[in-house]
């Protein structure tokens, strides 16, 4: 049997396309604990199937936002980002995937009519958002 030469070629490009893709799942409830300067906070982060995201703790209501997986510090889909927008400001969510959930590698916000994202300081840094359930 004779095999055609660009078979594999074909196969190579097969298994770089699979080994590249963003295949964990995202959606989930996960619990986290932002330390800032004016005290800690408790927060709840649901990601829903809809590319809604729902925040809880952080400020006195429930907020709702968007989120979708993205890079964070690489080449690979590796985590999500999370974007809340409020009448005044916006603010950004990078979220790196580990195995117990994500870690908050940055948190940014932007006074809306401003053009540049500005990363918030947190006084414990890369806090851990666990995975529920």
């Amino acid at each position: 049997m004779r095999v055609h030469p660009l078979c594999p070629l074909l196969l190579g490009t097969i298994a770089l396309i699979f080994s590249c893709s963003s295949d964990f799942i995202a959606e989930g409830i996960y619990r986290g604990k932002l330390v800032m300067s004016d005290g800690s906070k408790n927060v709840k982060l649901e990601l829903l199937a809809n590319n809604t995201a729902l925040m809880r703790g952080l400020f006195d209501c429930v907020v709702e936002g968007t989120w979708e997986k993205e890079s964070v510090v690489g080449y690979r889909k590796n985590g999500v980002w999370v974007s809340f927008d409020f009448p005044k400001f916006r603010i950004l969510m990078k979220m790196k995937r580990v195995e117990e959930g994500f870690i908050l590698s940055d948190l940014s916000g932007r006074i809306n009519g401003r053009t540049i994202l500005r990363s918030l300081v947190l006084k414990e840094e890369k806090p851990l958002f666990r995975r529920e359930g």
